[in-house]
């Protein structure tokens, strides 16, 4: 198994975990106590980036090489854009925390970003054709 698989194993089931958590904590406690519904909401922008960039970076290997970089970048600033759009969307529909919320979703979205540039860096050694690692 190769450790882009493992990067995106242990991201799967950092999600999963999260996401279980996030659904046990809203059945059980109380949001006085905690702030369960922006701790599970705050975690699918960063989800939802991670599983764009994978998707960007796999398919930017497929195709030309000279422009795998302007493609892998063109889908970051896009699904930025996008995030955005679907915070703002939560934010207003589900009326949630605006503190706890933002700050959930930049947890979640710097970690699983650090998992997808490991992700980009373990796939671009082996793809590079003048690498010399």
């Amino acid at each position: 198994m190769g450790s882009e698989k493992k990067i995106l194993y242990t991201a799967i089931m950092l999600i999963s975990i999260f996401i279980l958590t996030g659904l046990t904590g809203m059945i059980i406690a109380p949001a006085e106590v905690f702030p369960v519904r922006e701790f599970f909401w705050g975690q699918l922008p960063g989800i939802l980036n991670f599983g764009v960039g994978v998707w960007a970076i796999n398919f930017g290997r497929k195709k030309n090489p000279d422009h795998f970089m302007l493609f892998v970048l063109g889908s970051m600033t896009l699904s930025m854009v996008i995030l955005a759009v679907f915070i703002l969307f939560l934010l207003y529909f589900l009326n949630l925390n605006q503190n706890y919320y933002i700050i959930t979703v930049f947890i979640f979205y710097f970690l699983y970003l650090i998992f997808q540039l490991i992700y980009l860096v373990k796939t671009e050694k082996k793809t590079h054709p003048n690498n010399v690692h």
